[in-house]
């Protein structure tokens, strides 16, 4: 099922997202790298702030969404399928992740705390994000069936 959209990276993926959020064109002079500072990735001081208090901050949560739109786009690349994904969250950062095509919930994704999503740099952030879209890619090839 895999096509040339291969050839992209989570990367560009998340950047992808963040240009399509960008309807006034804030980020358009900015480089890459920056986009992802300014508009996805947490610094370290907002990730020490979110370790000491209970509730998360917006820009987390904004994290978080892109990132599993990106994964919803990096599996739609791969598989040619409309994929789509939803992100659902209390204030203390528990909730629950989806990533489905048609009938089919290809990932089912239980968010604790947030710590295991709020990355601070790009390594990270790709290395989960490439397992989970393999992980959706796998199971959309064996119930191909089940999509629209």
């Amino acid at each position: 099922m895999d096509n040339a959209g291969n050839s992209y990276s989570f990367q560009d993926s998340i950047l992808q997202i963040i240009n399509a959020y960008d309807m006034y064109g804030v980020f358009q002079n900015l480089s890459d790298e920056q986009k992802l500072n300014r508009a996805f990735l947490l610094s370290a001081d907002e990730k020490k702030q979110m370790d000491s208090c209970g509730q998360i901050s917006e820009r987390l949560k904004a994290q978080i969404n892109i990132f599993f739109q990106a994964v919803a786009l990096n599996v739609e690349r791969k598989t040619n399928k409309m994929v789509s994904s939803i992100v659902e969250m209390n204030s203390e950062g528990f909730g629950r992740a989806l990533i489905y095509s048609g009938n089919l919930i290809m990932v089912n994704k239980a968010i604790r705390g947030t710590q295991q999503l709020a990355f601070t740099n790009m390594e990270r952030a790709c290395k989960q994000g490439d397992k989970i879209s393999e992980l959706a890619v796998k199971t959309l090839d064996r119930y191909s069936h089940l999509t629209s």
